[in-house]
């Protein structure tokens, strides 16, 4: 899409304010009094553009392409993940996922209504990024925040749009161990409590606006997990 932003005659920044990153947007032109940016928002997605430096359009950056280049490669973890679980309340076995899926519609009844962390974890075989590139690793969404971590190290956590980080300091040639915890609310486990007999309830709300039938918030990983290459 083509924003229209009220000034004209400098360049336009993008401003990241979940990672702090700063860039030039290359392409953008003037009208009497504006300046036309093309630009490239996922849903919900939230950004400044600033303009605090004299600039003039480029007859070699145009469209949206130069503003937002595409990725070079896209690697997507195939392999099992491994899910163990934590919680004050009660803490399903340990499960393997071949494929990632909303926890809250699993079909065991301690799975769905699981409030906690829980842990993910697996092996990914991966080509790390050139000098000239920068990997992020890409989630679809996660419910309702993950914190990443990579050959044993930190990597940040991811909790709203667009649900990703840059991990180019983290990933090595070949195998590299991924371990990511998510942690939902306490809604699930209130609703599941709801079903129990109460003494087995666990949770307890002075003001509880749930009922045995509401529906569950969607809990864990959603989607696949791709490490996606970009040109710096």
């Amino acid at each position: 899409m083509d924003v229209k932003f009220r000034i004209t005659g400098k360049q336009p920044e993008l401003w990241e304010p979940l990672t702090g990153e700063i860039r030039d947007l290359p392409a953008f032109s003037f009208t009497d009094k504006t300046t036309v940016v093309p630009m490239k928002l996922e849903k919900g997605e939230c950004v400044f553009v600033v303009f605090r430096k004299k600039g003039t359009p480029s007859s070699k950056a145009y469209g949206l392409l130069a503003n937002y280049p595409a990725s070079i490669s896209e690697q997507t973890i195939a392999a099992p993940w491994n899910v163990t679980f934590e919680s004050a309340f009660k803490t399903p076995a340990p499960i393997t996922l071949h494929r990632l899926q909303d926890l809250s519609t699993h079909t065991n009844d301690s799975i769905r209504h699981f409030s906690g962390t829980a842990t993910y974890t697996t092996v990914a075989n991966l080509k790390k990024a050139s000098k000239d590139q920068r990997m992020y690793i890409c989630f679809d969404k996660i419910a309702a925040m993950g914190k990443v971590f990579i050959n044993g190290k930190y990597a940040g956590g991811v909790w709203t749009t667009p649900y990703r980080l840059d991990v180019t300091d983290f990933i090595k040639d070949g195998e590299n161990d991924i371990k990511i915890e998510v942690v939902n609310t306490w809604v699930n486990r209130i609703i599941g409590d709801l079903k129990s007999p109460r003494e087995d309830q666990q949770v307890y709300c002075f003001i509880n606006p749930y009922n045995p039938g509401s529906q569950l918030p969607q809990s864990s990983i959603l989607g696949p997990v791709t490490f996606v290459t970009f040109p710096r």
